[in-house]
């Protein structure tokens, strides 16, 4: 029975490896024409901007115009998602101070915290090896997800890092909905959804996952409905030399 199992646990890894390569290479290639689109697009919303002339000062004009580029915004973003699954190179890898990642990441995303309280439990810790981009992408994956997880707008979101001998541990605590017990084993496969609607889990978790991995750390979430998530990111510490 245990060799059934341990076969078992093999073929589901290989299968999420073929997954995530499969998704790896579809991605790269949808990304840079998503990007070209939306190139497109924005330039047009740009020059439509300078023509209206008079309308400019018309509440519904620029009520569609602000929509418009809201869109194309978040397109980009979808966009830029898809093309960070693809393999990092060690050469973009550098020492990063993780504090300062944090709070700089938590001033880009001022705008859609609103009344979301931010605490800070953060640890005199050393730097990490990391690739600064897609640490960055991690982090604002993991602040989005919270942060949907409060239909309401409302509660508080715990950052939080230590050191654990040659790994520094990275903590985002939310106070949302949570996730169900049945849902935590698949929270990290692509386009998995949750029973719960207002969880919109999409590619953001996977991408952490397949990230953390390629730099050698270990990402872990834990989950209560109505009591909120705290996911747990280890990173090793970037040598001395």
């Amino acid at each position: 029975m245990q060799g059934e199992a341990g076969e078992a646990a093999v073929e589901n890894r290989c299968d999420k490896e073929d997954e995530f390569n499969c998704i790896g290479v579809l991605s790269c290639k949808l990304s840079h024409e998503i990007n070209n689109y939306l190139t497109n697009a924005i330039l047009a919303v740009q020059i439509m901007n300078l023509k209206i002339g008079h309308l400019a000062n018309d509440p519904i004009v620029l009520q569609n115009i602000n929509a418009i580029e809201k869109s194309l915004d978040l397109a980009s973003h979808a966009a830029s998602q898809l093309l960070t699954i693809n393999k990092l190179t060690k050469a973009g890898f550098e020492r990063i101070d993780v504090n300062a990642l944090l709070k700089s990441v938590i001033r880009d995303l001022a705008g859609v915290l609103k009344d979301i309280e931010v605490y800070y439990e953060l640890s005199d810790i050393p730097d990490v090896k990391a690739h600064c981009l897609a640490l960055k992408r991690i982090l604002i994956n993991l602040l989005i997800n919270s942060i949907e997880s409060m239909p309401e707008g409302k509660g508080r979101i715990t950052l939080s890092t230590s050191l654990l001998g040659d790994k520094v541990e990275i903590g985002v605590h939310d106070t949302g909905c949570g996730i169900a017990k049945e849902d935590i084993p698949k929270v990290f496969d692509p386009f998995y959804s949750t029973k719960n609607k207002t969880v919109r889990l999409g590619l953001g978790l996977a991408v952490v996952h397949e990230l953390i991995k390629q730099h050698d750390g270990n990402v872990e979430l834990k989950s209560k409905p109505n009591k909120g998530t705290r996911v747990t990111i280890t990173l090793p510490v970037a040598n001395i030399r």
